[in-house]
């Protein structure tokens, strides 16, 4: 019995302390529990940025420019001029008409005589060179003829009706420039022939003792006529 009593006094002591130790651990946390700061929430405000107006700039006024005072220019008084007076012209003299001298019928008649001998001669002198430019040109048509007869070869189409005429220029050295069908004899291989000829002469080198002016009138450029008869300017 008195065992008992010794281990619960003990017991019991214990008991209490555990009972006290939560009482004071449950008033500490209640207290901790309090004294915590209540954080009130912040309003959150939106701020944008906002530019200010500048100011314009007063702009002063132009000072209006002050008008000159206008010049009056006096007028020109000019002077007077005095009239001119015009001085008589002096009288020019009569001309003397004068007679013209009496002609000697005999000198004036000699003069005619003289005057129509000149004509003569000087027509006869034409009539001469014109006769000796004929003769000329007939002479170096003959040679162009012959030199180009020479070369000519009538096609096998050939008739006595055809004639064709060839267009040809020249140079003073007797040197071929260019050689067309001027009129065509209504056969090409005719035409062609005639042109052959032409161009198978060559140059005409007797043609550089002509005179340059019946060569200029005459030869410069002329026209040849083909024929199966003949063969002429």
């Amino acid at each position: 019995m008195s065992n008992d009593r010794s281990y619960t006094l003990p017991v019991f002591a214990t008991i209490v302390l555990h009972a006290a130790l939560l009482v004071v651990l449950g008033g500490s946390w209640s207290i901790n529990r309090d004294e915590r700061v209540v954080v009130k929430p912040v309003k959150v405000v939106q701020a944008s940025l906002v530019q200010l107006k500048k100011p314009k700039p007063v702009v002063k006024p132009k000072p209006k420019p002050v008008a000159k005072p206008k010049i009056v220019q006096k007028p020109k008084v000019e002077p007077k001029k005095s009239p001119v007076v015009k001085k008589p012209e002096p009288e020019k003299p009569k001309k003397v008409e004068e007679k013209p001298p009496e002609i000697d019928q005999e000198e004036l008649k000699k003069q005619q005589q003289e005057q129509a001998l000149a004509a003569m001669a000087d027509d006869e002198d034409d009539v001469l060179q014109a006769d000796e430019d004929a003769s000329l040109i007939a002479q170096y048509t003959a040679m162009i003829s012959q030199q180009m007869h020479q070369k000519w070869k009538l096609p096998p189409s050939a008739r006595r009706n055809m004639v064709a005429l060839v267009s040809i220029r020249m140079v003073p050295t007797g040197d071929l420039v260019s050689v067309t069908i001027a009129q065509s004899s209504g056969n090409q291989a005719f035409d062609q022939s005639a042109i052959l000829a032409v161009e198978k002469a060559g140059r005409f080198a007797f043609m550089k003792n002509l005179p340059g002016r019946l060569f200029e009138s005459h030869f410069r450029e002329f026209t040849f006529r083909f024929s199966p008869e003949d063969l002429r300017l």
